[in-house]
């Protein structure tokens, strides 16, 4: 009792000093939950999705600014051959992400939108909820598209948008059919405003599917000791999981495919 008189008597005599060490007490605890909490949210990426764990990114080795660094892009029509090798692949996905795109509807123009180019398979290996229409039709018939909820509701003020026009100034192919609105869960890896079908025919990003019962260990010890066509030729891929992808991707990926896909054409 008579040190704790001692210790309340010296908190008294420095008040100031008291306050400041238990302000920033405070602050420090405030900002370590904060940070916690943040952590745990991107660790749990794609936590609601039922193939998370069978889920595999390819990346090769490119020289770039003669440097080696990882490239997440294949070429798009040698994907076929490169998954046929492998019996324990279910389904690939090829995109091709482009930032900043812009459109316009009724001559009103929206930018800073995300646009992804998709194969069919996307439903299998991302959930997309659909709030109107069909998300895989945008993925399989030619000049559809489908937008996502806030881009609905930003563009039309309403999700009752099926059938509505929209224009992309920097496509070949300007007008596009709305044929869904969809939503995404908000720990979701696919970050579009957009969807559409994938006409490329150079660079994309890939991803595959493992049967249910893989060994995915042994699966990717064999796939990156296996000899496939790569960008420079002949060559051997790294495979990411869906964790691995999302903390190892840098920013530039995007950017790479678009100048990849200029120097092709």
């Amino acid at each position: 009792m008579h040190t704790l008189k001692i210790v309340l008597r010296s908190w008294w005599r420095n008040k100031l000093f008291v306050t400041i060490s238990l302000v920033s007490l405070v602050i420090g605890i405030t900002c370590t939950n904060l940070l916690t909490a943040f952590v745990l949210y991107e660790y749990n990426i794609e936590y609601n999705n039922p193939n998370r764990d069978r889920i595999l990114r390819l990346t090769q080795t490119l020289p770039f600014a003669q440097e080696e660094m990882q490239g997440t892009f294949v070429y798009h029509e040698s994907v076929p051959e490169i998954i046929s090798q492998f019996p324990e692949i279910e389904a690939a996905l090829r995109t091709l992400s482009i930032t900043h795109t812009k459109i316009r509807v009724d001559n009103e123009d929206f930018s800073e939108l995300n646009l992804i180019s998709a194969d069919s398979t996307l439903e299998k290996f991302f959930p997309i909820e659909p709030l109107a229409g069909i998300v895989k039709e945008a993925l399989t018939h030619p000049r559809t598209i489908a937008i996502s909820q806030e881009v609905a509701k930003r563009c039309f003020g309403t999700i009752d948008c099926i059938g509505k026009l929209l224009e992309m100034p920097q496509s070949e192919k300007k007008a596009y059919r709305i044929v869904a609105v969809f939503s995404l869960p908000p720990q979701s890896m696919l970050k579009a405003d957009m969807l559409t079908s994938l006409k490329a025919q150079e660079g994309v990003t890939c991803s595959i599917l493992l049967k249910p019962g893989t060994d995915i260990n042994a699966f990717r010890q064999r796939f990156e000791t296996t000899e496939l066509p790569t960008l420079l030729g002949k060559g051997y891929y790294r495979t990411l999981t869906l964790q691995e992808s999302y903390f190892n991707t840098t920013l530039q990926d995007s950017d790479h495919c678009i100048e990849h896909r200029q120097s092709a054409s």
